[in-house]
């Protein structure tokens, strides 16, 4: 059984390995509130029951990756990196400082927090494109949490939209009631999608046409010490070597090497 691991080299202290693969799940502490939301959140990941979800909305993703480059346009190809996380920011922003002006802006500011309202409606359904082209690029387990974090971002804009019918039919506390429980749901679809950019390899893909660079290489004469590498570990044996090289190879050949 083989897990890739990542290698942060310290000359004269030694290596520290870290676990970067996708099939394996950091250790969480479930004795606080944070641990245990992690743990709940990689729970999600290995449910199989969200399966059914996955395997109705695969289909429809790869009819948007025929698109070509359409496809590549809503993960950022142009740009280098992620669309999504950047867009998220609109709806989000524009929906909190309604809930701001809600709270604490008066009469007065009334059909401000109602067009930050709509604003935030419109600029989420772009931010939903680019989210379903980044899931469609997941792994399965990151799939399963992305279809929690999308109905959760889903029942949000249904709930301001809701506050926003409600407001333009002059049913002001009632919009703001509708925001409130529309900022609930989407701090749990955000809460989703930090877990999906941070601890999984969602957003995180190439975006250009430029080539990566390989995996495993020895440094040429001068070009000074190697300070990150990866490398296949064998969790039943312990044995450790870059990849496509075969064969044991350990942390003492690894040094030689540098």
């Amino acid at each position: 059984m083989l897990d890739r691991l990542s290698g942060l080299s310290g000359r004269g202290e030694g290596y520290q390995l870290l676990m970067s693969d996708q099939a394996s799940e950091p250790v969480t502490d479930t004795s606080n509130p944070a641990g245990a939301l992690a743990a709940l959140t990689a729970q999600l990941g290995r449910s199989e029951r969200l399966d059914q979800i996955v395997h109705q909305v695969e289909p429809l993703v790869e009819r948007l990756r025929r698109s070509g480059a359409a496809y590549q346009a809503l993960r950022g190809g142009w740009l280098g990196h992620a669309l999504h996380p950047a867009l998220t920011d609109l709806p989000l922003g524009c929906w909190t400082s309604a809930l701001v002006l809600d709270l604490a802006g008066g009469r007065s500011s009334r059909k401000a927090a109602t067009r930050l309202v709509g604003l935030g409606l419109v600029s989420a359904l772009p931010t939903m494109a680019t989210g379903v082209a980044e899931w469609g690029e997941a792994d399965a387990r990151a799939k399963r949490i992305g279809v929690v974090h999308a109905g959760a971002n889903a029942m949000a804009w249904v709930l301001f939209a809701r506050s926003w019918r409600a407001r333009h039919l002059g049913a002001h506390y009632r919009g703001a009631l509708w925001a409130l429980a529309g900022g609930a749901a989407a701090t749990g679809g955000a809460y989703l999608g930090g877990h999906l950019a941070t601890l999984t390899d969602v957003g995180r893909g190439v975006r250009s046409a430029a080539p990566s660079p390989p995996p495993w290489s020895v440094p040429e004469e001068g070009a000074g010490p190697l300070t990150r590498v990866e490398v296949d570990i064998d969790l039943d044996t312990g044995d450790a070597r870059p990849p496509g090289i075969d064969g044991p190879f350990g942390a003492a050949e690894l040094d030689e090497r540098t």
